[in-house]
């Protein structure tokens, strides 16, 4: 994990690095498939500069225009007529990049990667916002990049800016949002990315794509504090929204994780629960979490084999005084075992699921990665239509049924 010292002694050179044409923050050039989208929908066609270009001419030719008909022509310029090194590049990974005219940077859309990759505790996923921001403060029209994308949805951040901080400098200036496949990159970038698009100039809304470039919705400025993967998940969150409050995000269930058991003199069982739900593996521990007294709900840290079932099948109630929670699992406990039935009821129906699956942004469960889920009442057995009618959602109900049936595989 790297510590607040060394991010911010790694941040105190980056003025210096900018100013050298060979620092280069890339880690992978822009699938070629993006750039041809992008090129469709983007405002400045003819004024577009990728950054390595921009460095390797070093601010002294007047005009480069590249063509991005032939990418294996283009590929021979770069290395024949600019000296660039292609080695492992593909006509595929191609990053078309466009300049003409002038080096003014007012005038020029900068076209770039920033670093990303599944690890929080890495330099390289913490000091992407810090890039992008001395980017905009060079006074670039606009800025086209690929990033990690757990800012859209997530809020804190083990080291460095939050989340939040990168999305709240983000949004205001924000044309357009890509949901990038989530094998790009893989086995190098561990969690999906984003292709996004941000200018000075642009109004009170934003455009959300799926990976296959088909629009998702359209996002208002002034009113949406994330990116959701799906409509569908956007209309759920807004119809809790006008229920339980606009910041009923900030205060999710009490979600524990017993990371770090206690030990005691008395011995309790611990258990795994299996893909149907069902409690396995049955041991004996003298380490336990800090709430053997109550009934607990227990859901596993990571996704079980659950063979497309959503993660919340694999959920089990744990016994007080007799039972304790499995190290690095989570739980929710409750003075009353009728209160675990009720969230259990919650979190296995349809619609809650998917509240929670398509927005997943981590691997591993905890309270943040469930704050979509609004604090619904635990006084009854919850099923759709009551948690649809609960919400005033009732005709989604069509749709919720659709996506469940496709499963989650994520």
């Amino acid at each position: 994990m790297i510590t607040q010292t060394q991010l911010n002694q790694v941040k105190s050179i980056l003025d210096s690095a900018y100013k050298d044409k060979d620092f280069s923050d890339h880690n992978f050039p822009t699938p070629y498939e993006i750039v041809k989208f992008v090129e469709s929908i983007s405002n400045a066609k003819e004024v577009i500069v990728e950054r390595n270009i921009e460095w390797l001419l070093d601010n002294k030719v007047s005009k480069f225009i590249s063509e991005c008909d032939d990418k294996q022509k283009m590929l021979n310029l770069l290395k024949n007529k600019l000296s660039l090194n292609t080695s492992g590049m593909k006509s595929r990974d191609l990053n078309i990049s466009k300049m003409q005219g002038t080096m003014d940077l007012t005038k020029l859309k900068l076209r770039t990667n920033y670093p990303f990759n599944g690890d929080t505790g890495n330099l390289k996923s913490n000091i992407w916002p810090e890039l992008l921001r001395r980017d905009w403060d060079r006074g670039y029209s606009g800025i086209e990049c690929i990033i990690g994308s757990a800012w859209a949805l997530a809020d804190t951040s083990n080291t460095g800016s939050t989340n939040k901080d990168a999305r709240e400098f983000i949004l205001p200036k924000l044309n357009w949002f890509i949901w990038n496949d989530l094998s790009l990159f893989q086995p190098h970038a561990t969690v999906q990315t984003c292709t996004i698009d941000i200018s000075t100039n642009n109004g009170n809304t934003f455009e959300v794509y799926d990976s296959n470039f088909n629009i998702i919705y359209v996002g208002d400025k002034n009113t949406d504090k994330y990116i959701f993967k799906t409509k569908l998940v956007r209309d759920l969150v807004q119809a809790q929204q006008l229920v339980f409050g606009n910041n009923y995000m900030s205060s999710p269930y009490s979600f524990v994780r017993n990371q770090f058991p206690t030990e005691t003199n008395t011995t309790y069982e611990a258990f795994s629960v299996n893909k149907d739900g069902n409690p396995v593996k049955n041991h004996m521990t003298t380490k336990v979490d800090r709430h053997t007294s109550v009934w607990r709900l227990q859901i596993p840290d990571t996704r079980n084999s659950t063979q497309g079932d959503p993660w919340f099948k694999t959920i089990a109630k744990v016994k007080p005084n007799i039972q304790t929670v499995k190290k690095n699992n989570t739980y929710f406990a409750a003075s009353t075992e009728f209160e675990i039935d009720s969230l259990k009821s919650l979190l296995q129906t349809k619609t809650v699921c998917i509240l929670f699956e398509d927005n997943m942004y981590s691997r591993t469960f905890t309270a943040p990665t469930a704050k979509f889920i609004a604090q619904y009442p635990l006084d009854r057995i919850w099923t759709d239509d009551a948690v649809l009618k609960y919400i005033n959602a009732e005709h989604l109900l069509s749709e919720i049924e659709d996506r469940y049936s496709r499963g989650f595989n994520v």
